[in-house]
């Protein structure tokens, strides 16, 4: 019968790894939504999206370097027996993209415990739904990006033809890459991604390529 601290290794990894992705995500989601939603208003003008833009990246990293303070705060006075606790142990579970070596970093050897398993499952259904999700920012980000850029070429009342939506949707989307490159180098630092993943743009390419192939 597995240890119930090894169970309960599984539920805290679920849990953590969860409320970081939250936390690095969902607030500059947010600014960048109602940034949007206010840039429909015919009387706001455009230049205000960098605006809006600069508070998304503003309060990413507050929310980022707040939920990376609590983890670091936890591994010094958590109180474990295991120097990094929360955010090697833990998270390092989360993190993990099979039940053994899940089970295996959670020391939990008796893979048939309905406890263990029914564990396993939560904390893989979470795992999915934050794998989809990244998967899908890659996706959205060009999406919006030509989409704005053909939104700024319509608005041309000097020159409107193909070469001018190509040129403001190749300069739209360049913008984005490099604002999609620096939200994923500080949203690495709060999910406390293994090195081996090189990053969370890292990660996202390795789901990708488990996904096509």
């Amino acid at each position: 019968m597995e240890s119930l601290s090894g169970i309960k290794l599984l539920s805290a990894a679920m849990m953590f790894g969860g409320a970081a992705v939250v936390f690095t995500t969902v607030p500059f989601v947010l600014v960048i939504v109602r940034g949007i939603m206010k840039a429909r208003d015919k009387s706001t003008g455009g230049g205000n999206f960098l605006g809006v833009v600069l508070l998304a990246f503003i309060v990413h990293v507050v929310s980022t370097v707040a939920f990376m303070a609590t983890i670091l705060v936890l591994d010094v006075f958590g109180k474990m027996n295991r120097e990094r606790f929360f955010s090697e142990t833990v998270l390092g579970i989360f993190w993990k993209t099979d039940k053994t070596s899940a089970f295996a970093a959670a020391g939990i050897t008796e893979s048939s415990s309905n406890e263990a398993l029914g564990a396993w499952t939560t904390l893989y259904t979470v795992k999915t739904v934050v794998d989809l999700f990244f998967i899908c920012i890659p996706v959205i980000v060009i999406a919006g990006a030509m989409a704005y850029g053909i939104s700024l070429s319509t608005k041309d009342t000097y020159r409107q033809d193909n070469l001018t939506v190509i040129v403001y949707s190749g300069i739209s989307m360049t913008a984005a890459m490099f604002l999609y490159m620096a939200w994923a180098m500080i949203a690495t630092q709060g999910l406390f991604l293994p090195y081996d993943y090189n990053g969370l743009l890292g990660y996202i390419g390795s789901t990708w390529t488990q996904l096509l192939m």
